[in-house]
């Protein structure tokens, strides 16, 4: 496993344990990152690709919850 792979692998499960309720959703994209790099992508490029995803999907989950949290007062 290289240092990017590694990297990656801590960044998924520390955002697991962050956001829980998106485990499921960031292993799947952990798995799919692996899959790319397997088939012979370049690990930078997909590992580019997994953060740019996570972090969208993060900052959904936050705005839905701010505008839930702002349409409940």
């Amino acid at each position: 496993m290289t240092m990017t792979e590694i990297e990656v692998r801590a960044y998924a499960v520390a955002k697991c344990k962050e956001y829980p309720e998106l485990t499921e959703e960031i292993y799947g994209m952990y798995d799919l990152f692996i899959m790319e790099v397997e088939d012979g992508s370049s690990i930078e490029h997909e590992a580019e690709l997994f953060y740019t995803d996570v972090d969208a999907m993060i900052a959904e989950l936050e705005n839905r919850y701010k505008t839930n949290t702002t349409a409940s007062r």
